[in-house]
């Protein structure tokens, strides 16, 4: 329902030694979708836990913070008893600057990341395996390789549309955005129901300043998935850049009804409205903004603001 604190009510499931630990292990791998301070803290008890499937899901948390508080936690998971948790491990601390690592460190590391390229090797005739290992390359920078192994993906699988959605993030990442158009072009003709295809897309129009192809893009993205809070935000971005404030608003409004705790929509609306001059809206919103960010000054501060301007 996304309800306001679902994420301390999860960190609370995790912790409990009382519950199951199938569920403390999928209340662990939800934590993602709420990142913050007390996520770190509870993440960093449960990668000790001694269960491996809490282990696992407080790693895959793990994944999604910040590169320089992952070495500490998740370090000594290089040298763990159990295959699934090590490679996870190596997985996660890939992005780590190798410079930051001790010798042991370094070396449970490589060890680690070979049973995870043996684990791939596994299914080496259906192509996620090559796009698992792609995507293993970038965290490594090994950017070409990370090439070899999209492409052989597509030799394996031509119809494979998400392999040329990865091949594409490739070459945006290396400012190469005529090859990453082509690719996601040739996604589409395989498959022009893929949202993801056409919503990275919309975002190289952007960079090209090809804002009415970009809309276009942007807005088949969110068409197809109506559910992804960020395809609407972003196309709803799009279209206040456009000058169109109004449908702005009003699709993020349609994205708040169903994710009433996404902060950025949350935040784009008081812009939004500030920006049209409908204070009494925009200070709404910043109350809102309030209640899923206590204690946050800036917020403190415009909200005062906004009060003291609608007065």
């Amino acid at each position: 329902t996304g309800s306001i604190g679902i994420g301390q009510d999860l960190a609370a499931v995790a912790a409990s030694p009382k519950l199951p630990a199938i569920a403390r292990a999928s209340a662990a791998g939800l934590l993602q979708n709420y990142p913050g301070s007390m996520t770190y803290i509870v993440v960093q008890k449960l990668l000790k836990d001694k269960n491996p499937m809490i282990r696992l899901s407080a790693l895959q948390t793990l994944d999604t913070m910040p590169v320089q508080l992952r070495l500490k936690p998740a370090g000594p998971l290089l040298g763990d008893s159990v295959r699934a948790v090590r490679i996870e491990a190596a997985r996660v601390l890939a992005v780590v600057p190798r410079n930051t690592l001790s010798g042991q460190q370094q070396s449970r590391l490589d060890k680690a990341l070979a049973e995870y390229r043996q684990a791939q090797r596994i299914n080496a005739d259906r192509p996620e395996s090559y796009i698992n290992l792609g995507i293993l390359a970038i965290r490594l920078q090994q950017f070409t390789q990370a090439e070899k192994l999209y492409l052989q993906a597509l030799k394996l699988d031509p119809g494979f549309a998400n392999a040329y959605v990865n091949l594409a993030d490739l070459y945006r990442s290396q400012q190469q955005d005529d090859k990453a158009e082509q690719a996601l072009k040739k996604a589409l003709k395989l498959s022009n129901q893929n949202a993801a295809a056409h919503h990275a897309l919309g975002l190289l129009y952007i960079r090209k300043k090809q804002l009415d192809k970009a809309l276009h893009e942007l807005k088949a993205a969110w068409n197809l998935q109506a559910n992804n809070a960020r395809y609407g935000y972003v196309y709803a971005v799009a279209l206040n850049s456009r000058g169109q404030s109004q449908q702005a608003m009003t699709t993020l409004k349609k994205i708040h009804k169903q994710h009433p705790t996404n902060i950025d929509v949350v935040s784009a609306l008081v812009s939004f409205n500030r920006d049209a001059g409908k204070l009494k809206e925009a200070l709404d919103y910043a109350r809102k903004l309030q209640v899923l960010l206590p204690g946050n000054p800036q917020i403190k501060q415009l909200v005062q603001t906004l009060e003291s301007r609608k007065q």
